[in-house]
């Protein structure tokens, strides 16, 4: 930190020289969340390198959800809780990259986005907006390159839960693949192909992603999501079966609060309430 400060007054360029030092000592130290706030504060380069390293970061710290404390090879990770360091750190890369031109700004655009719509998921459970919930959860679903997918399945699937009636055809599917995901993961299977994927033939979720190494929830509770998936199968009025009206419209509602959020304007079609939550998310940064 002495060396930053004392960098701080040689200019911007040695400032992201230093950081980039120090963020490449914490990654050797699986600090994720610290180095993303070093970026975050001290600026960010567009040299392949550095890119690297702040997709690297992007990607541990996107893999371990909203938690307080990010889990490193020493234990709790302290300091800065993960997701705001993280954003911070995208905003400013993404910055870096379209003022100098760098056509690779879409890659990490898509992983801001990313961590927008998980810190979107925070605000509409504090606001108790379960049918905004529902619809973030299950516009992750696009992103399982990304995210773990047992989480991302787990979480679409008990929201749809959580909404009853109709979303219990949805939220079957959803937690019956997250169930084959934790079978699969058990084998120590590191990729999905292995998946029935009939299911989800066309829409947009991703049939190709890789598998997490651990599983998302402890024995206990993947027990419960065992018993609510056979409670559903034996029940007349729910079916195996995807609204794929429903799953585009809500694709296509978080394609329309993405644009009006990350470049400015009105999300024309979209629910005010949605809208409201992620503009909240990403205000949290700006």
């Amino acid at each position: 930190e002495a060396a930053l400060q004392l960098a701080t007054q040689q200019g911007p360029h040695m400032l992201v020289k230093y950081a980039t030092l120090h963020g490449a000592y914490l990654l050797q130290q699986d600090q994720y969340v610290q180095a993303a706030a070093v970026f975050a504060r001290h600026g960010t380069s567009t040299q392949p390198p550095n890119l690297q390293m702040y997709r690297r970061i992007a990607k541990e710290i996107l893999s371990r959800g909203t938690e307080s404390q990010t889990q490193g090879a020493g234990g709790a990770e302290p300091g800065a809780p993960p997701l705001p360091s993280l954003r911070a750190m995208l905003h400013k890369v993404v910055l870096c990259m379209r003022q100098g031109g760098d056509e690779g700004h879409g890659e990490f655009e898509r992983l801001l986005w990313i961590a927008h719509l998980t810190a979107a998921q925070a605000v509409a459970a504090e606001r108790g907006a379960a049918d905004a919930s529902k619809r973030l959860a299950v516009a992750m679903l696009r992103y399982l390159r990304e995210v773990p997918a047992d989480r991302a399945f787990y979480e679409a699937g008990m929201a749809c839960k959580a909404q009853g009636g109709e979303g219990l055809n949805m939220g079957f599917v959803f937690l019956n693949r997250y169930l084959d995901i934790t079978e699969a993961v058990e084998e120590h299977e590191p990729h999905s192909t292995s998946l029935d994927n009939s299911d989800f033939a066309n829409t947009e979720i991703p049939f190709d992603f890789p598998l997490p190494e651990q599983q998302f929830l402890g024995e206990a509770e993947r027990e419960k999501v065992r018993d609510f998936v056979l409670e559903l199968s034996m029940n007349a009025n729910v079916q195996q079966a995807l609204n794929h009206d429903e799953l585009h419209a809500i694709f296509s509602e978080a394609d329309v609060v993405r644009d009006a959020c990350m470049r400015g304007g009105r999300a024309a079609g979209a629910s005010d309430e949605l809208f409201s939550i992620v503009q909240a998310a990403v205000g949290q940064i700006s």
